[in-house]
C-alpha cells in the first residue's frame, strides 16, 4: 500500500493509496473526494507529492 496523488482524465486530483495496480481515494489522507471508486491505476497520471 503506497501513498499517492492522481490526477483523472478530467483533471480531478485524487489523494488515497495505490494497492496493486488499483488506487482508492482516502479522504482521511486530504481528497476532495471523500469517497469514490476504486480506479485502474493505467487511466491515472501519477502527481508529486506536496
Amino acid at each position: 500500500m503506497k501513498w499517492a496523488r492522481v490526477q483523472s482524465e478530467d483533471e480531478t486530483v485524487f489523494v488515497g493509496v495505490i494497492v496493486n495496480d488499483t488506487f482508492e481515494p482516502r479522504a482521511d489522507l486530504g481528497s476532495d473526494h471523500v469517497t469514490g471508486p476504486i480506479m485502474d491505476m493505467n487511466t491515472l497520471k501519477l502527481l508529486p507529492p506536496v
